[in-house]
């Protein structure tokens, strides 16, 4: 089973922001143990601070933690974006994310005989209070220790400027035209179109 889970954060600025020019995601979330996602969003570009000025840059980390619920087993779990908006209020910047959690598998009970109809019972009222299987926590700074070692991929969600192409973009990240088409089906570069930028595979090692 896919669960969406939704991350919002408002992002106070020093001045007013007139206009963002550019803004980019960058992730590390990775699986810690069977239960937590963990790590962080990485929010960047540039802005205006009145119309007429030079564009300024901008950086800004995002802890995040989500916890699986025990009724899940997350082995095999994968972690991916789903979607990235944001909006501009005077000097506050809001993101939303929306984070994919998928293979997630429910785990079996064991059950007794004489026991069956109870526990489908059981079964069906926690269905109805409708448990969610994760739950995300906002601004957590806790260290979790890795118990094993894993290869995990981290990509960008890039936002088209006027001037960008498909070749512009491949050698401005460094990438090949087939691993940017894995993950984009439209090669239309219009300025503000969102495109899926695959990075490096970072292995996490035992501690």
């Amino acid at each position: 089973m896919k669960q969406i889970i939704p991350f919002t954060k408002d992002i106070t600025f020093k001045t007013n922001i007139e206009e963002i020019c550019s803004i980019s995601l960058d992730e590390d979330l990775n699986l810690l143990g069977e239960d937590h996602i963990s790590g962080n969003f990485y929010i960047k570009g540039t802005y205006k601070k009145n119309a007429g000025d030079l564009p300024e840059e901008y950086s800004y980390k995002l802890p995040c933690e989500i916890v699986i619920s025990d009724r899940y087993d997350a082995f095999n779990a994968t972690i991916d974006i789903e979607d990235f908006n944001y909006e501009v209020h005077d000097d506050t910047l809001k993101v939303s994310i929306s984070v994919l959690v998928d293979n997630l598998e429910e785990k079996e009970k064991v059950r007794e005989v004489e026991e069956v109809e109870e526990i489908e019972e059981e079964t069906k009222e926690e269905r109805d209070i409708n448990i969610d299987p994760v739950t995300i926590i906002n601004n957590t700074t806790n260290n979790i220790i890795s118990n094993k070692e894993e290869t995990y991929l981290t990509y960008k969600v890039y936002f088209a400027n006027e001037e960008d192409t498909t070749e512009s973009i491949i050698n401005k990240f460094n990438i090949t035209k087939e691993e940017f088409l894995e993950y984009n089906d439209d090669l239309n570069v219009i300025k503000g179109n969102k495109f899926i930028i695959p990075s490096k595979k970072w292995l996490i090692k035992s501690i």
